[in-house]
Order: structure tokens, then C-alpha cells, then sequence
């Protein structure tokens, strides 16, 4: 499974709302883990994308 980079796919999203709806919004969560309980395999993200602005 390929994985995609979180800023360019809130900018692709970005993108889509400049062009077909620029009054709305879009929300996006990211999470990583692993299956072995090690202490750096975790993470995540989350953003706000509207058509001027990404606020992650």
C-alpha cells in the first residue's frame, strides 16, 4: 500500500474546494501505528481545509 504524504493530499483537497466549492470546508484525520507496542510508532494529524486556507 502506497502512502500519501498528508500536505500534499490537504492541498489536492484544497484544490477540489477552489474549484467546485469554495464556500465549504473540509475536515481530515491521519492516524499512524504499528502493530508492536513500540513508543515512536505512533502518530497522527488532523486539518481544517477550506479554499484559502489549511489549518493543520
Amino acid at each position: 500500500m502506497r502512502l500519501i504524504e498528508f500536505a500534499r493530499f490537504c492541498t489536492f483537497i484544497q484544490h477540489l474546494l477552489q474549484r467546485f466549492d469554495p464556500a465549504s470546508h473540509a475536515t481530515l484525520e491521519s492516524s499512524n501505528d504499528c502493530s508492536k507496542p513500540r513508543m515512536d510508532a505512533f502518530g497522527g494529524g488532523a486539518a481544517i481545509i477550506t479554499a484559502k486556507k489549511i489549518k493543520a
